[in-house]
């Protein structure tokens, strides 16, 4: 019963659609990898258990690596989530949500990790934050730059002697009408090549 315990065990690792990996404390390095691990990161089983945990992690993110392995908080039995840059064995980066657990295996101490590849959701976000500022950018010049001609036409109209249409007056302010029209044109095309990007 406790050979087949076992062996459930490490079925349920190994075919987990989940990628997984355990890796020892001391030195760093791993000690079992799942295949849908390595279907991400693109090694072979040989190749992944003689990494280590820097082998696959973004180079920027040494450091950060390095301040969390020391953490006595990787030998509590706590769960540890976040989100890091790992890299795959063709150096193209992505974006994983982490969730390690503490646990001994014949005596090593170790952590047992599980990732999702989550870059697309991330780009998509980012692409949304990017989208709402220019639409704020759109709003903003609606809102503010529209106004300005906009009140100069209106007092500008006020000012009109309809009484006498050919006095000089009148042409001052056509002048005055026409140059406005211009600045506002300028606006609505600001704004439309700032929606068509928008569209795109």
């Amino acid at each position: 019963e406790l050979r087949k315990s076992e062996e459930n065990y490490k079925r349920l690792f190994s075919q987990n659609p989940t990628p997984l990996w355990i890796y020892e404390l001391e030195t760093k390095k791993f000690l079992m990898v799942n295949d849908a691990a390595l279907d991400l990161y693109g090694y072979t089983r040989k190749e992944f258990l003689r990494l280590n945990l820097f082998s696959i992690r973004a180079k920027e993110e040494y450091a950060f690596l390095k301040n969390q392995l020391a953490s006595p908080a990787l030998h509590d039995d706590k769960t540890i989530v976040g989100e890091w840059k790992y890299r795959k064995k063709d150096k193209s980066i992505f974006i994983a949500s982490v969730v390690s657990n503490f646990m001994e295996i014949d005596g090593q101490l170790s952590r047992l990790v599980a990732i999702i590849d989550i870059t697309e959701q991330k780009n998509s976000e980012l692409k949304i934050i990017e989208q709402n500022k220019r639409l704020r950018e759109i709003a903003q010049i609606s809102s503010h730059e529209f106004r300005k001609p906009v009140a100069t036409i209106l007092g500008l109209v006020k000012l009109f002697n309809k009484e006498t249409p050919n006095s000089k007056l009148n042409s001052e302010i056509i002048d005055y009408l026409d140059t406005t029209a211009q600045q506002l044109d300028i606006v609505i095309h600001t704004i439309v090549e700032k929606t068509w990007k928008e569209e795109n």
